[in-house]
C-alpha cells in the first residue's frame, strides 16, 4: 500500500510537468487516486480474506478433525517416584573429577571484594550409572543474604548412551544445590533463583529448569518436587553443546554461618528416537494493564490489597493436532503476594459464559475487597 500511495505523489507531479494546465493535472490525479483506492480496497481485501483463513484452518490432521483434550488428564512431573529413582542412583553414586566431561565457563559468587570469581577455584565433579549422569560445581560458601551461581559445558561427547545424530532424550532430572551430605537444599535456606539445562548452545531454551516455586510445600514433597520425570514414553529432546546455568540466593541474614553447597544437575538419558517430546509453551503476563509498567517479563501487582488478573493466550499446533498438556506451570518469585493459579481450558466466552462482562476481556486487572467473589460470581 505504502509503494501505491509513493507512486500517486510522483504521477500527479509527473503530470503537471508535462501538461501544465490544471485540466491535465485534475484528470491525471483524479485517476490516480482512484486507481490508489481500487488497489487498497483489494488489498485490503486480500489481508481480510488471509486473516479468515488462518483463523478458520482447523487444528487437525489427516486422520480426522481436531479434538480438545481432556481437560480433567493432568499430570505432573513432579512425583513420588521420580525422586525415588533419582535418589536410588544418588546412594550408588560415586564423585571423581568430571576432567573433560564438564568445564566451568563463568562462575559468580557475591563477597566483600569481588563478584566474577576465578573457575580454577572450584571443582567440577560427576558420576554415572544406569543411564544416569550427575554434575557437581562447588564448593560454594554463602553466609546469608548473597548471590551465587554458574555457567558450566557439559561435554556431550562423553555422555553415555543414546546420543541419536547430537540428539539426547532426558526423561528425568533433578536441578538444585547438594549440601555437604549430598542431600538437596530447599527454600530455606537457598532460593533457585533460576536453574536452566540447555541444548544447542542456545540459552533462552526453558524446557528443562527449576525455580524456587517448583519446591512443593512440606507435606506435598517439599525439596523432593525438585526431581521431575516425564510421562511414559515422553522425553525432553535437547541437541548437541549442553550447557547450565544457574543463579541461587542464599535467604538468612548477611553474616549468617557458613554454608557450604554445590551447584547440582542429575538427568537420565533415554532413546530420544522410541519417544514423544515434551516441548514449552510460554503465556506471559507483560501486557497486563499494570502500573508502574513492568520489566523483564515482570508483572507488576499491588500487594497492599486483594486483587484478581488474568489474561488470554493460545497453545499452538503441534503438527496439525491440538497438543496435550501434561502440566502447567507459573513462574513467580518469592513474597509475591499470589495465592492462588487458576487455569481454564477454552475460549474467554466459553469459561466466563455465565459472568460479568469485564471477564470476557483478553486481559484485566482489578482489586478491591470481595472483588474475587464478585467477578467469578461466588
Amino acid at each position: 500500500l505504502n509503494q501505491y500511495v509513493l507512486n500517486e505523489s510522483a504521477s500527479g507531479g509527473l503530470c503537471c510537468l508535462c501538461g501544465r494546465a490544471r485540466r491535465c493535472c485534475a484528470i491525471c490525479s483524479l485517476a490516480t487516486l482512484a486507481l490508489c483506492t481500487i488497489c487498497s480496497l483489494a488489498a485490503i481485501l486480500i489481508l481480510v480474506t488471509l486473516a479468515l483463513c488462518v483463523s478458520l484452518l482447523p487444528c487437525s490432521s489427516p486422520k480426522g478433525p481436531a479434538r480438545l483434550p481432556d481437560p480433567t488428564v493432568m499430570y505432573s512431573t513432579a512425583t513420588v517416584e521420580s525422586s525415588e529413582q533419582y535418589e536410588r542412583f544418588m546412594a550408588q553414586c560415586r564423585w571423581n573429577g568430571a576432567g573433560r566431561r564438564a568445564s566451568i565457563l563463568y562462575v559468580s559468587e557475591e563477597s566483600d571484594s569481588d563478584t566474577v570469581m576465578d573457575p580454577a577455584d572450584y571443582t567440577t565433579q560427576h558420576c554415572g550409572e544406569g543411564g544416569w549422569t550427575a554434575f557437581r560445581i562447588g564448593p560454594f560458601v554463602t553466609r546469608g543474604g548473597k548471590q551465587a551461581g554458574a555457567y558450566v559445558k557439559i561435554n556431550s561427547s562423553h555422555l553415555p548412551r543414546f546420543n541419536v545424530q547430537g540428539l539426547h532424550g532426558i526423561s528425568h532430572y533433578t536441578l538444585g544445590n547438594l549440601g555437604v551430605d549430598d542431600a538437596l537444599i530447599g527454600y530455606p535456606p537457598l532460593h533457585q533463583h533460576h536453574f536452566h539445562f540447555v541444548g544447542g548452545n542456545n540459552i533462552r531454551i526453558m524446557t528443562l529448569n527449576n525455580h524456587g516455586d517448583n519446591q512443593c510445600h512440606a507435606d506435598e514433597g517439599g525439596v523432593r518436587c525438585l526431581s521431575r520425570a516425564a510421562p511414559e514414553g515422553h522425553a525432553w529432546m535437547f541437541l548437541n553443546r549442553l550447557a547450565l546455568y544457574t543463579e541461587f540466593v542464599d535467604v538468612r541474614p548477611n553474616g549468617s554461618m557458613p554454608l557450604e553447597s554445590w551447584i547440582h544437575a542429575a538427568f537420565r538419558l533415554v532413546n530420544p528416537s522410541g519417544a514423544k517430546q515434551i516441548r514449552l509453551t510460554d503465556l506471559f503476563f507483560t501486557d497486563l494493564p499494570t502500573f508502574p509498567f513492568s520489566s523483564r517479563g515482570t508483572w507488576t501487582l499491588d500487594t497492599s490489597r486483594p486483587g484478581i488478573g488474568w489474561r488470554h493466550g493460545r497453545i499452538r499446533c503441534l503438527d496439525g493436532r491440538p497438543p496435550r498438556l501434561i502440566e502447567s506451570y507459573m513462574h513467580v518469585h518469592a513474597n509475591s503476594g499470589i495465592e492462588d493459579v487458576l487455569l481454564f481450558q477454552g475460549m474467554r466466552d466459553m469459561v466466563f459464559a455465565d459472568s460479568l462482562c469485564p471477564l470476557r476481556s483478553y486481559s484485566h486487572v482489578s482489586y478491591g475487597e470481595g472483588e474475587v467473589q464478585s467477578l467469578l460470581g461466588c
